[in-house]
């Protein structure tokens, strides 16, 4: 199956600020990817990724992004999910899913 073939749906979390990122990638490693691993289990999905960013990644790269890319701007996602399935039928199936209320 060619990449061009797949879908791709993204997940974005955003941590509290008065959580450490250090307490946030410990509950991401021990709660969350349980919950979305069984999500990809129960959908079959093709490929998934999970990426976590540090609170500070988007204040010292943002500004970088914006000097070489004007009008862009820096996602201030801390983590990332992202699902690659083969239809709309299998997103769909995922998105309504009662279980991914929990992620």
């Amino acid at each position: 199956m060619a990449a061009r073939d797949l879908l791709k749906i993204e997940a974005f979390h955003y941590k509290l600020d008065s959580v450490s990122d250090e307490a946030f990638e410990k509950y991401v490693h021990e709660v969350l990817t349980p919950k979305w691993i069984a999500l990809v289990k129960r959908h079959n999905v093709v490929r998934y990724t999970s990426t976590i960013a540090p609170s500070t990644f988007a204040k010292e790269f943002g500004p970088v992004v914006e000097q070489t890319r004007p009008g862009w701007q820096m996602n201030e996602a801390h983590l990332t999910i992202t699902y690659y399935v083969r239809n709309f039928e299998e997103m769909k199936a995922i998105v309504s899913d009662p279980g991914r209320l929990a992620i």
